[in-house]
């Protein structure tokens, strides 16, 4: 069988897996690329509405109330200050603590707070409400699994539209952990890179299949997710896609968290991520200890210093002629 993404069928391998978030454990398969490294589902069902319920994690729905403005006043100096740091200074401040870690984002982007910026999958807003609280002011959100559009407080709305309907006219265009759930991802990010401003950006935040959880685990490894992810992207295999496009990838960074450590470990044990059991559903659980838990954070942390981490940022913008 051939790779969807880089067209090489010579020793690609096939793996089974389980789907281990609600426990339903149904079987589907996933074709390793022997080339690009990337995991492509082979059987995806014909209705994925059953994977998303209503309790999955990004689909709640309810309108988002604005951050206090005295709150937001203070932090839009920090964050245009930071915007303006160079990219080196705002990775070591993001690592350290000193400020949000997700301001590692945006580092060395050229962004204003007043920036045109979008998020694709957006769910029911939590970053971009996140991001209004920080300052940010020109913000909009995309996501066609929502049940209609979504407003957060009167600032942010958030379309029922998918991204070939979308306008154009950013300056970012954000897709946190969403490109890996999508089913054509050469024609998204054609349709992505349209939409940009002159200078403007694509972020694709992701799992990645060259990761060291994805070595060690296997099909155990928790953010494969069976069969809601699509795709489990490499470097080089996001690399083909953005030629394609058209674009290149301008700067990656690691943000992989413990989960990929105790969600794994727990699906070795046949113990789903919504089961009460899980360290998700019962942060008292009995599976881990105290000294694991932090083993599991000091792992993660020094994963993503590696390179190794199994979430990665990627920022490509359109190649130069």
């Amino acid at each position: 069988m051939s790779c969807p993404i880089c067209a090489n069928a010579a020793d690609n391998r096939v793996h089974e897996a389980r789907e281990m978030m609600f426990g339903l454990r149904e079987r589907f398969r996933y074709l390793e690329c022997a080339r690009c490294g990337c995991l492509a589902l082979l059987d995806a069902p014909a209705d994925m509405s059953p994977y998303y319920p209503p309790a999955y994690y990004s689909l709640g729905g309810a309108p988002r109330a604005l951050p206090q403005p005295l709150l937001v006043k203070g932090k839009r100096a920090r964050t245009a200050a930071l915007l303006r740091a160079p990219a080196p200074v705002l990775d070591a401040l993001a690592r350290s603590g000193c400020v949000p870690a997700r301001m590692i984002w945006f580092a060395g982007l050229g962004l204003r707070s007043t920036s045109a910026i979008c998020d694709v999958g957006s769910g029911d807003g939590e970053v971009l409400t996140w991001m209004l609280g920080q300052g940010f002011s020109n913000l909009a959100g995309f996501d066609p699994y929502l049940d209609g559009d979504l407003d957060i407080g009167g600032r942010v709305a958030i379309r029922r539209l998918g991204v070939a309907e979308m306008p154009g006219g950013w300056d970012l265009i954000m897709l946190n952990h969403s490109f890996e759930h999508m089913a054509e991802p050469a024609s998204v990010l054609a349709h992505l890179q349209e939409r940009l401003r002159p200078g403007g950006a694509v972020l694709i935040r992701v799992p990645v299949a060259d990761s060291w959880a994805w070595r060690t685990y296997g099909a155990d490894w928790v953010q494969l997710d069976a069969p809601r992810h699509l795709f489990l992207h490499t470097r080089r295999s996001l690399e083909t896609l953005a030629e394609r496009a058209g674009m290149a990838i301008e700067r990656v960074f690691f943000d992989s968290y413990a989960l990929q450590l105790w969600g794994s470990e727990q699906y070795r044990r046949d113990i789903p991520l919504r089961d009460p059991r899980s360290y998700a559903e019962d942060q008292g659980t009995a599976l881990f200890s105290a000294a694991q838990l932090r083993e599991f954070e000091r792992r993660a942390r020094r994963l993503n210093r590696q390179r190794a981490g199994d979430s990665a940022g990627f920022v490509l913008r359109a190649r130069a002629n």
